[in-house]
């Protein structure tokens, strides 16, 4: 009998154990991550709608007002994202693993892409940082492509969702680095986590929008 209470005694003292160990690394940041890469996900819906009324040989003002809508969904989730992203710094920060291993650890599940643009860029958590610190005019970018759609209206339209507008194509406005950083902060962030979905919806926005290439904004 005194056996058997030994051993019920050690089982609940594993499952005590279990119950209130710490969560694993990538569970301590899944909250956050799955922010970032919706907004992403948001972010690189924006850029595709963008991009494709561009290249459309006419618009209608759905098309505006679905662009705009877009627009406004991500200009309202900025401030979410800037919380998000320095609660994960932060989390970070006070693990200790805010330094040279996050980067090179973090490189490792890139995709080559995201790994170049990293290394263009002085590593992951200067890239972080930038981004972070010039959310401020991230609006401003919003708005820069949603008027370059607007501007290609020639004349004017009779009034109507459904009346047809004839335009020009022209290539979509620059809409700035920082569009780069934020899909490289969405990929990554869901990459930390082990968030998959988030990881390739930012991942493939990223290579879609040819930021490879693109440095990053400095603070």
């Amino acid at each position: 009998m005194k056996r058997k209470s030994i051993i019920v005694t050690g089982l609940l003292i594993m499952l005590l154990n279990v119950s209130i160990a710490p969560a694993s690394s990538p569970q301590r940041y899944l909250t956050e991550a799955r922010a970032l890469g919706q907004f992403g996900k948001n972010l690189g819906d924006f850029l595709n709608l963008a991009e494709t009324l561009n290249r459309k040989p006419s618009l209608s003002a759905s098309d505006i007002s679905s662009l705009e809508s877009k627009a406004a969904g991500i200009k309202g989730s900025v401030t979410q994202f800037r919380s998000n992203l320095d609660a994960l710094i932060k989390k970070h920060r006070d693990a200790g693993e805010w330094n040279a291993q996050f980067d090179s650890s973090l490189e490792s599940k890139l995709a080559p892409e995201l790994k170049n643009f990293a290394r263009q860029n002085g590593g992951a958590r200067r890239i972080f940082e930038s981004a972070l610190s010039q959310l401020g005019g991230f609006n401003s970018e919003i708005d820069e492509t949603t008027g370059g759609v607007r501007r290609r209206f020639r004349g004017s339209a009779p009034a109507g969702d459904a009346a047809l507008l004839n335009v020009a194509y022209r290539p979509a406005p620059a809409f700035g680095k920082l569009k780069c950083a934020l899909l490289f902060v969405a990929a990554a962030a869901s990459a930390v986590a082990g968030f998959e979905l988030g990881e390739e919806e930012a991942t493939a926005a990223f290579k879609k929008n040819k930021c490879g290439s693109n440095a990053a904004p400095t603070t």
